[in-house]
Formats: C-alpha cells, structure tokens, sequence
C-alpha cells in the first residue's frame, strides 16, 4: 500500500464516521417532531 492509498482509506473512513454521525443526528430530530 503507497502513502496515497493509505491517506484515501483514512479520509474515506472519517467520511464514513461523519456520514453515520449526520445520518443518526437526523434521525433522532425526525423521531423528535412526531
């Protein structure tokens, strides 16, 4: 595995984390309005 390759996979993973965070954030607001 090269340097680059290395830093794709830690930005795609933290995009991930972040993706999920987001995802779960909206959830509970959506849950909260009913």
């Amino acid at each position: 595995m090269s340097c680059i390759d290395r830093c794709v996979l830690k930005y795609m993973l933290a995009q991930n984390q972040i993706g999920m965070k987001l995802r779960q954030e909206t959830v509970q607001q959506q849950q909260q309005q009913q």
